[in-house]
């Protein structure tokens, strides 16, 4: 497969067995840990849990394996008004931050996470 072409996950957890992907994703390394981390820990179960969808630019020229990936979440971010000890959120700027809207929002937050 050449490394302009990106493969979805789904297609791959088709066609091959979960733990020779796991070994895949141990080869991949990126300067940021939790990008890493998130293609080795949690890739497979949100994708088997319909909460994102994750594609691969998988290079077989190289050692490396994959060049890359992007996940891209499914469902809104939900962004509770207080935290679960009950003390309320500090992080209203944190909310416009993720939406890009500068009035109140309670509630849901339309994102789309991507990993790269």
């Amino acid at each position: 497969m050449s490394p302009e072409s990106a493969v979805s996950l789904s297609s791959l957890l088709c066609a091959f067995d979960e733990h020779e992907l796991q070994d895949l994703f141990s080869t991949f390394s990126c300067r940021d840990e939790s990008i890493a981390n998130f293609l080795k820990r949690q890739a497979i179960e949100f994708e088997k849990a319909s909460k994102s969808r994750t594609y691969l630019f998988i290079d077989d020229q190289s050692e490396k394996g994959i060049a890359g990936f992007f996940s891209v979440a499914i469902s809104n971010l939900y962004i509770p008004e207080v935290t679960t000890d009950g003390l309320p959120v500090s992080s209203i700027n944190n909310r416009k931050k993720l939406d890009g809207y500068r009035g109140k929002r309670k509630g849901a937050v339309q994102t789309n996470f991507l990993f790269t």
